[in-house]
């Protein structure tokens, strides 16, 4: 599940800023490019706060092409395409991210919530699901990937457990249309 990127879109925003004015910014080459990554990293945060899609993905793509090891980027990026349903371009920045951070819980939450929708890979959703929540495990939104991707293995009544454990955290409508299905199935098997 990808929500509350407002408000981490406005509080990366202005870390980034304080970033982008510290004496660091100026530093020899490498820091050059890393911070022209930066700046368009925090223009692209603030065009997607403000709902400039098109050119948030444009100053994202800028981002990481300077900075390629920017985790932050590759995972706003991902996640915009995947808002809009564009799979095919947000696993491959879930993917990069993880190869750069292997552990990045939001990386492994986003591509296991993908995989559970297509309903493909869900061994592995379910593995990176669990590990997600191992390191943030009052994201409820992590326990409802690690659901969904148990409903889509066909198992009903641990995907509702992981659901439920969600409804602790999080009242979401995503999560409503989920526990919906998993009790819907389960209500159906017992018939």
């Amino acid at each position: 599940m990808l929500r509350g990127r407002s408000i981490a879109l406005f509080i990366a925003c202005v870390c980034s800023l304080l970033a982008l004015l510290s004496p660091s910014y100026a530093w020899g080459p490498t820091l050059d490019t890393q911070a022209q990554g930066l700046a368009h990293y925090m223009t692209a945060l603030c065009l997607d706060f403000n709902g400039d899609i098109d050119q948030a993905i444009r100053e994202y793509q800028k981002s990481v092409h300077f900075d390629p090891s920017n985790t932050f980027a590759l995972n706003e990026l991902g996640s915009i395409y995947a808002d809009h349903h564009l799979n095919a371009q947000a696993i491959p920045m879930f993917r990069r991210s993880l190869r750069i951070d292997p552990g990045n819980a939001e990386a492994l939450n986003s591509l296991a919530y993908i995989y559970a929708e297509e309903g493909v890979h869900l061994d592995q959703a379910i593995r990176m699901a669990h590990q997600a929540i191992s390191q943030q495990p009052t994201n409820g939104a992590y326990y409802d990937s690690l659901g969904w991707a148990l409903f889509k293995k066909g198992d009903d009544a641990e995907s509702l457990n992981a659901l439920q454990k969600a409804r602790q955290y999080i009242q979401d409508e995503i999560l409503d249309q989920h526990i919906n299905a998993v009790q819907k199935a389960l209500n159906h098997a017992a018939h």
